[in-house]
């Protein structure tokens, strides 16, 4: 059968379909033990504090639910910028605070986003690595399509988990990990976010 290779260590490709980190983790059992928990998590990243500024600057509330927003993704991943809004709305009517991060390159669907938003959802822009994880450690939700910053806030995590919406790549094979977390599957026939 198939193998994947690095260096000099070989290990057989299973045929079954599997989350992308199994196949990943797969190489590194042959060559080390390997947690039980095959979720990467940021262990090591210390907090910077910038998750206090929202709630300061911005008077939000320690006791309102925070939905973290990212609205980019690359290519077709990337799922219509109105739609993130929508749902930014509807979690305002809900109670919960909103706020929306992107990353360089999303920043023409984060402003079309944010243009058809209340003017309660905070737009935080692009962060720097600690920063996008203290903010996510702090918020109780990350929503966002399928992009590499949904694997850093899974890795972070946020209190409640991650919700991804995923447009046309295997949720079962690239979705987050983690026990609460949810992925969404956007099929052309199901009705849109």
């Amino acid at each position: 059968g198939e193998t994947t290779n690095c260096y000099d260590v070989a290990v057989p490709v299973s045929e079954a379909p599997r989350h992308e980190t199994e196949r990943h983790l797969d190489l590194l059992r042959a060559i080390t033990t390997v947690d039980a928990d095959p979720r990467p998590l940021l262990r090591d990243v210390p907090d910077t504090g910038f998750a206090s500024r929202p709630w300061n600057e911005h008077n939000w509330s320690g006791g309102i639910p925070t939905v973290i927003v990212h609205p980019g993704a690359r290519g077709q991943k990337r799922g219509p910028a109105l739609h993130f809004a929508e749902v930014a709305r509807q979690l305002i009517r809900s109670g919960h605070q909103v706020g929306v991060v992107w990353g360089p390159a999303d920043s023409e669907a984060a402003r079309e986003m944010l243009s058809a938003c209340p003017p309660d959802v905070k737009a935080f822009g692009v962060l720097a690595f600690r920063d996008f994880v203290s903010l996510i450690r702090h918020s109780d939700v990350f929503f966002s399509g399928d992009c590499g910053p949904m694997h850093l806030a899974a890795a972070a995590p946020p209190r409640a988990g991650v919700v991804t919406v995923f447009v046309i790549d295997s949720a079962s094979r690239y979705g987050p990990l983690g026990p609460r977390d949810v992925a969404i599957v956007d099929e052309p026939e199901s009705p849109r976010i």
